[in-house]
Formats: structure tokens, C-alpha cells, sequence
């Protein structure tokens, strides 16, 4: 055979071997990966997969980093800094500017150095100074000689000398910190907050010997610290300490009474207080009933209890109220509370009864035959909520606010709480399923 014809006979073989060793790859997880290369065809190849899916193929992105040097390359943060002998890189990506030769990693490693400057998360911190860069706890928060910084950006004004965070371990989570002239919240300058008399108190609230301040409710940088606008130092006290700012918070002064750092309208301080703790839902003073800071303009507060072991429900001498949600009864001589688990039940559950109705979150709905209506069971759904959706009476079967048309009320029984079953069909939530489900 013509030794030019076998030569381009093997031509497609040949490709096909370059194209499936050079660029095949583990995909083990994400982050960096160094391939090993099929020796004569490929070289070692250094990857970098992406922490999201490719919407054709459904599998991770996973990209060769081209500039990478195999042999040389070093893996300091699985998803973060690497470097060769002459790149370095963050997040797979080349970072051009930086020094290989001097580049060193921090503790935490998202931030890095060369000789001339400091990085955090691949971004280069104007103006850092790498001899004299200190991290600070929490890790937000950054000095040298010169600024102080907060992720990266240098807080005007601050005195890297004097600054400190103040409660890095604590429920603020590191938010506020100080120099010798000025206090910070999130980076933001209080505006005249006195540094060296602030203190912080707990759940969101803290003072100086000037002013009370709350931070919250939010999350992270979504916080702000407000002042409480004529709040009396002398008399201030947080009504539930070791609570959570983030949802409710209870103080007093001897003139007014705070929600989530905000004033409860006409509350009277003297009397004020919690009914119920973890979550702090109801309260009350001599005249009103509360719930989470709002007024239960028809509770009894003489009266006003909670009903067995629920956060959310309670009642007085003359009416039952859900959450903040008057319940109107249709008899309530005859009203029974269902049982309850974990203290609170799942907001579709049934939760109470009378001759006429059955209850659902605030509403009413009626029942077929009350002689002998009852709720099916309680348990514990998937959210961690508790109680029961199902019930039933002799003429009909009932999933929350729904009638079940078409279910046996004879043979229908709860599995779980999702699941129930008839003669004829599975259930779950309140909808025909495949029978398999019922006989897992």
C-alpha cells in the first residue's frame, strides 16, 4: 500500500486521540484539577470547574486554564489563589498584575500579597501596603500602617493606630468597631457616637453615655444602627435579654416601651410584659394586648392567655386570636383546640373544631356531619412544622380547606402527613398520587 495513503488513513485516528486525551477531564468536584495527560498525545492540563451547571449538557463547567503550568503549579485555596512558576490565579482566573516570584497567602486565604500590594478575592486593595497589612477579626475588617479597610475599601477617616472591632465573636456578628474618635456600624460613621463610652448591650441594642442604638432587624450589611430618639439612659433595660434582634426585641424606659428598636405606641412601660418566650410573640400591659409590637385592638388583656402549648394561638374570655388574626368562633361552647407538637402547627393544619366549623390558619369552614367529624392523626411534615391537614366525618373527607371529592370516608386513613389512603386511590397533600407512594 502507498505509504502517503496509510500516512492520511491514520490522520482521523490521530485526531480523534489528540482531541480525547488533550482535553478529557474528571470533573470530580469543583474548583481546580490537575489532569495527567495520555503520553504521547497530551501534556498534563490544569482545569478549573465552575460551580454551576451548563444548561445544555447539565453538567458542571469545567474550563482548561491555559496559562497554567501543571508542572509547577500550586493549589493554596481549592476555589480561590494557585499559582505557577509565573501566573497566579483566583478562582481559575488569570490574574495578570500580580507578582508570581513574591506572591504569598494570608490566614484567611482569601487574602494575598506580592511584594508591592495586597489582594482580597483576586481584587487589588488601593494603596495596601503588604509589610505592615493585618487582618483583623472578624475577617471583613483589614489595617496597615496607613488605612483601615473593610472588605477591601478603605474606611475614610479611620485611624488604624486605635481601631479595634468591638464583639467579633458576638450576636453583631464584628458590625461595629472603633478608633479613638469615632465608632462604626457596617462602616458607616455614627454620627456622634461617643468611642470611648460605647458599649454594646445584647439583642441589637447598645449606648453610649449619651444615646441607645439599635441594629436591626436585617441581616449582614442589610443592618443599619438607628438611635432611639428620646430614650432615658438611666431607666433603659432590655426585656428579654439573650433574645434575637433579628425578630423580636423588647425594651423599656420608664416613659415608652420598644419593639425592634421602635416605639410601642401608647404601651405603658410599669405593667409591660412578655407572655410567651422563644419566639416572643404576645404581650401586654394593663390596657392592650400585643402581638409582635402590634395592637390586638379587641384582646382582653385581664383575660388574655395562650392556649396550651402554641406560639401563635390564645385566647381571652370572649374570643380566640391566631397570630394577629381575631378567629371568629361559630360555636364556641362547643370549641376544642386540636393537639399540637413542637409547639406550633403547619400553616395548613387543622387546628381546632366546633359543632358547625373546623379551623384553618383564621378561617372557618364547615363540617358535613359534626357527630362524628374528628382530625386524623398529628405529625411532623418535612419543614419541621407540626399537626395534621386531614380529617373526616361520615359523609365526607377534608385535606386543610379543601372537601376531598370523591374519597371513601370509610376506608380513608392518614399514613403521614403527607400521605393518606382510601379503598381506591393514595393521597398526598390533599391530591391523587401514585399508589406506590402509600406502600413505601
Amino acid at each position: 500500500m502507498n505509504p502517503k495513503r496509510i500516512a492520511l488513513s491514520l490522520l482521523p485516528i490521530l485526531a480523534l486521540l489528540l482531541t480525547g486525551c488533550g482535553f478529557d477531564h474528571p470533573a470530580t468536584g469543583t474548583g481546580y484539577e490537575i489532569h495527567k495527560g495520555k503520553w504521547p498525545f497530551s501534556s498534563d492540563q490544569v482545569y478549573y470547574a465552575y460551580d454551576a451547571l451548563n444548561l445544555i449538557t447539565n453538567e458542571l463547567n469545567v474550563l482548561p486554564i491555559h496559562e497554567a503550568d501543571a508542572s509547577t503549579f500550586q493549589i493554596f485555596e481549592q476555589l480561590g489563589w494557585a499559582k505557577d512558576a509565573k501566573h497566579v490565579f483566583y478562582a481559575g482566573t488569570l490574574i495578570p498584575e500580580i507578582d508570581a516570584g513574591t506572591f504569598e497567602v494570608f490566614d484567611p486565604s482569601n487574602y494575598a500579597h506580592d511584594s508591592q500590594l495586597v489582594y482580597l478575592r483576586g481584587v487589588v486593595i488601593a494603596s495596601s501596603r503588604p509589610d505592615s497589612f493585618e487582618i483583623l477579626n472578624p475577617s471583613e475588617y483589614a489595617r496597615d500602617s496607613q488605612q483601615v479597610y473593610l472588605n477591601g475599601v478603605a474606611l475614610a477617616g479611620a485611624q488604624p493606630g486605635s481601631f479595634e472591632t468591638l464583639d467579633p465573636e458576638g450576636i453583631t456578628s464584628g458590625a461595629y468597631a472603633r478608633d479613638k474618635q469615632h465608632v462604626y456600624f457596617n462602616g458607616t460613621l455614627l454620627t456622634n457616637a461617643q468611642s470611648d463610652s460605647f458599649e454594646i448591650l445584647t439583642d441589637g441594642y447598645s449606648r453610649d453615655q449619651q444615646q441607645i442604638y439599635f441594629n436591626g432587624p436585617g441581616l449582614g450589611s442589610t443592618q443599619v444602627s438607628t438611635v432611639l430618639a428620646n430614650a432615658q439612659l438611666d431607666s433603659f433595660e432590655i426585656l428579654n435579654p439573650g433574645g434575637d434582634q433579628y425578630s423580636r426585641s423588647y425594651a423599656r424606659d420608664k416613659q415608652q416601651v420598644y419593639f425592634n428598636g421602635t416605639v410601642i405606641t401608647n404601651a405603658r412601660p410599669a405593667s409591660f410584659e412578655i407572655l410567651n418566650r422563644d419566639p416572643i410573640q404576645y404581650t401586654r400591659d394593663e390596657q392592650q394586648v400585643y402581638f409582635d409590637g402590634k395592637l390586638l385592638a379587641s384582646a382582653q388583656p385581664d383575660s388574655f392567655e395562650i392556649v396550651k402549648d402554641a406560639y401563635e394561638l390564645a385566647r381571652d374570655s370572649q374570643s380566640y386570636f391566631l397570630s394577629e388574626h381575631l378567629v371568629k368562633i361559630c360555636h364556641i361552647q362547643s370549641f376544642t383546640v386540636e393537639s399540637v407538637q413542637n409547639g406550633t402547627w403547619d400553616y395548613g393544619s387543622i387546628w381546632g373544631h366546633d359543632q358547625d366549623c373546623y379551623y384553618v390558619r383564621d378561617a372557618s369552614f364547615p363540617i358535613a356531619d359534626p357527630q362524628t367529624f374528628h382530625v386524623l392523626g398529628t405529625g411532623s411534615s418535612s419543614y419541621g412544622w407540626s399537626g395534621s391537614r386531614y380529617a373526616k366525618d361520615s359523609i365526607q373527607v377534608y385535606w386543610s380547606d379543601t372537601v376531598l371529592t370523591g374519597a371513601d370516608p370509610e376506608s380513608f386513613q392518614m399514613i403521614s402527613f403527607e400521605l393518606a389512603q382510601d379503598k381506591n386511590n393514595c393521597y398526598k397533600d390533599g391530591k391523587v398520587t401514585d399508589p406506590a407512594a402509600c406502600k413505601k
